[in-house]
């Protein structure tokens, strides 16, 4: 008996089509979801599921996107903003975090 498959994309034409002409728009969302990520592990620290090696491998895969040519406009964009955002307000009421977060800047650039 011959059966034939039919394509799932038949199904999925309307979302297939959507996801192509939007790839700039899903590709920022999934930079900031990748970034969020990264923070919500450095919070898993202070629970008792702590991960220190899972979070720093990420942080680091984190580190490659930004410095990989094609993650890395999308990574800026989203550091960037994060940036403008939590500067000012270390400068205002925690400058002590001043020389850690150049540190980390330095790492993070290296």
């Amino acid at each position: 008996m011959d059966r034939t498959l039919t394509c799932p994309r038949k199904y999925l034409e309307e979302p297939c089509v959507w996801v192509e002409s939007n790839t700039t728009t899903l590709s920022i969302l999934s930079s900031h979801a990748e970034i969020g990520l990264g923070f919500l592990l450095i919070i898993s620290l202070f629970s008792w599921q702590r991960n220190i090696i899972q979070t720093f491998m990420y942080w680091q895969l984190l580190k490659l996107m930004y410095h990989a040519p094609v993650t890395a406009s999308y990574h800026n964009s989203v550091w960037t903003m994060i940036g403008m955002t939590v500067n000012p307000l270390v400068h205002r009421y925690a400058p002590f975090l001043q020389a850690p977060i150049s540190a980390a800047q330095r790492w993070w650039l290296r």
